[in-house]
């Protein structure tokens, strides 16, 4: 069976000569492959994804884009037009450069986040947050290939990663017999409150790293899995 490395799970991959030197060590224990935002300036060491809309605005990444296998994409029903807009400017700079959109249903955690981004109606709350219904998702996706000719779904069945295996389809073409394994770097974060570093140092709306690790860095410089890694989670 093969193994796939997804670094920066629950921080960023801030793409730096430290970062690339402590990954030496992970090598001959699977293909690597890295998540970044556009905040990073990107190289092309290894595979990566890159949510262009990390704090939900557009913003256009810089560096060596030659070997992003997808910009992540967080989409939701708004409605407002500026934000709209916002997820369009993303879909289109995607589709110029003929990379795949690998889409991300953003979740809203409250109320407040959910109507400061002003979410439709159509949103339920399931498994402590506000989760578009499937109608709405089916639109999102509709809404997403109007602008964009390759786009991909994450987790599109609510099941975890291996029944959708993007990832791993995208960065290596493995489309079957893989485990997929975390790694989030120590080197890439910060010092969370209790000294510990590698939380990231982003404060991206309703992050669900830090509300699983409750603030705190997350496990750091060891290999993981967890529940949606599994495929043992299930939510609409």
């Amino acid at each position: 069976m093969k193994t796939v490395i997804r670094v920066g799970e629950k921080n960023n991959f801030n793409q730096t000569s430290a970062e690339f030197k402590e990954l030496d060590k992970y090598k001959n224990k699977g293909s690597i492959f890295v998540n970044s935002n556009s905040f990073t300036k990107i190289k092309s060491d290894y595979p990566s994804f890159v949510t262009l809309n990390p704090y939900l605005v557009f913003h256009e990444p810089k560096g060596d884009l030659s070997n992003v296998k997808a910009f992540r994409i967080k989409l939701w029903q708004t409605m407002d037009d500026y934000y709209c807009q916002e997820q369009i400017k993303a879909l289109k700079f995607a589709n110029k450069l003929k990379t795949p959109v690998l889409i991300t249903f953003m979740r809203f955690r409250s109320k407040f986040t959910r109507d400061k981004f002003k979410a439709s109606k159509n949103y339920k709350f399931d498994h402590g947050y506000f989760r578009p219904n499937k109608q709405t998702q089916t639109s999102l996706i509709r809404f997403a290939k109007s602008y964009a000719r390759n786009v991909k779904t994450c987790d599109a069945n609510g099941t975890g990663c291996i029944d959708c295996l993007n990832c791993t389809k995208l960065a290596y073409g493995i489309d079957s017999d893989v485990t997929i394994k975390a790694l989030n770097l120590s080197i890439s974060g910060i010092k969370d409150r209790n000294g510990k570093r590698g939380l990231c140092p982003y404060k991206c709306p309703d992050c669900y790293a830090k509300i699983v690790t409750f603030g705190k860095r997350p496990a750091c410089d060891k290999l993981i899995t967890n529940l949606k890694l599994l495929g043992k989670v299930n939510h609409i």
